[in-house]
Order: C-alpha cells, then structure tokens, then sequence
C-alpha cells in the first residue's frame, strides 16, 4: 500500500506533535510506500527514503504558498499514493477531497474533537472513514465515523482500509 499523510508537523520534539512522529514510523514499516506533507517540518529521524514535503511553515512562507504548495505536492506525487491519511486537520480533505475523489483515492481523516464546522461537515462528505477515539466526541456522526484508540492502532486502520470497508 502507498499512502500520503498529511499532518500540521512533523517534529518528534514538539510537545503536542511529537507523539505523532512514532505513527509516521508504524506507518514507515507497513507501508510499501509513505510520503508526508505537513505544514511544517521540524526535527526528525525518519528513513531518508521517506519522501517529506514542507508547505514551508518553518520559513514564513505566505498562506497563499501554502496553498499553492499543497496542490502542487498533491498533483506532483499523485501516481505515489492510493490512500490518503489526514491528520486533525478537515481542511486539507476540503482542500483535496475533490481532486482525490476523482482520482479514486481512499481518503480517512482523524480528527477527534468535538468542535463542530462547516468544515468538517464538507470533509466528512470527502473522507471515505472519519477515525475518532468516541464517537460521542465526534461534533458528527454517519456510518463513516469508526472509533479507535487514542493512539490510531495503526494495525486496525491498515486491515480496515485493505479490506475497502
């Protein structure tokens, strides 16, 4: 399986990000393939054939070369991933969610928090699988929403997507 993640950062330093970094390596040794594109990148021990693209947070890059950078890396890496893994951030499967809709991508967002949006209400039409540790935490809920524990059991995410459910 190839699978782009996207996530906020990617430091194993950082005190709220940091745990993630672990995921990325659970992911690293499951996958045949993994590319990353966080909103910034920071401090990291990930294999060196790891494909890591910044939209260039550490450099004070402009929101609008935000943007620009993500459909760029999006488009320019779309023949190196089948899935997509979302991490907190609905925006980026609004943001995507079209493009990889049509190019047949599987789309999962985690996002485990009870704040309700526009936002995440057009993601969820997006994602294939919304993964939250509760459902009662969930501000949504549809037969996409799938419970997991607080750490992604990644071997859980891996079966149930290879599985197409």
């Amino acid at each position: 399986m190839k699978v782009l993640i996207i996530t906020e950062r990617v430091d194993k330093d950082h005190e709220l990000f940091g745990f993630f970094h672990s995921r990325l390596m659970d992911f690293v040794k499951e996958c045949e393939k993994v590319t990353i594109i966080c909103l910034e990148e920071r401090g990291h021990n990930l294999p060196k054939d790891i494909v890591i693209h910044s939209l260039g947070k550490e450099i004070r890059r402009s929101r609008m070369r935000y943007l620009w950078n993500f459909f760029r890396y999006i488009w320019s890496e779309r023949k190196n991933y089948d899935r997509v893994f979302v991490h907190l951030t609905p925006l980026y499967v609004v943001l995507g969610g079209p493009l990889w809709r049509l190019l047949g991508k599987d789309v999962t967002l985690w996002y485990n928090h009870p704040f309700t949006d526009f936002t995440l209400r057009v993601a969820y039409l997006f994602a294939n699988t919304v993964i939250t540790t509760s459902k009662h935490r969930l501000g949504i809920s549809g037969p996409k929403v799938k419970d997991m524990d607080e750490k992604v059991d990644l071997e859980a995410y891996l079966s149930h997507i290879q599985e197409g459910k």
